[in-house]
């Protein structure tokens, strides 16, 4: 293998792995963050108490990304590791199955957050269970508005 082959090989591994991880970032809502597309946007309002607050992980629905890129950058650098003929097939298929389980592990592992599940009594008397993610204080009892916008609703203390 040459040294071009070889610094090719890494170029490709270091933008698959970029790709990867970037598409797994944060599709939950959060209580303090809004996108730029929410921001100076109307959004409906409603106003409850929590009844319930329970720890949870969020997890990001599997994309399979981690998995096909893993596969290709174990493939491509398996490619030509075993000598003679013939054998960088092998070598290739190897390295792409091993690199495919270890980027669907690294997949999941990334993308879960830690999150709240909490269940809601609106002053309308209906109930709800809303999970977002853990970056607020929240207890039993406490007074809270659920803001919603494009069908993405979040719980905010007031």
């Amino acid at each position: 293998m040459t040294t071009t082959q070889v610094i090719y090989g890494l170029f490709t591994a270091v933008v698959l792995s970029s790709t990867v991880f970037l598409s797994g970032c944060g599709a939950a809502p959060a209580s303090n963050s809004y996108t730029t597309a929410q921001a100076g946007k109307l959004q409906d309002v409603k106003f409850g108490e929590i009844i319930s607050v329970r720890k949870i992980m969020i997890e990001q629905n599997s994309s399979q990304n981690g998995q096909q890129a893993g596969g290709l950058i174990g493939g491509s650098a398996a490619k030509g590791i075993l000598p003679g003929e013939g054998t960088s097939m092998v070598g290739s298929v190897t390295g792409a199955v091993v690199g495919g389980a270890v980027g669907t592990i690294i997949d999941r592992t990334v993308k879960a957050q830690p999150g709240l599940e909490i269940t809601l009594k609106f002053d309308d008397g209906k109930a709800a269970v809303i999970v977002q993610l853990d970056d607020n204080e929240f207890k039993a009892g406490q007074k809270v508005k659920v803001v919603t916008s494009d069908g993405v609703s979040r719980v905010a203390p007031l």
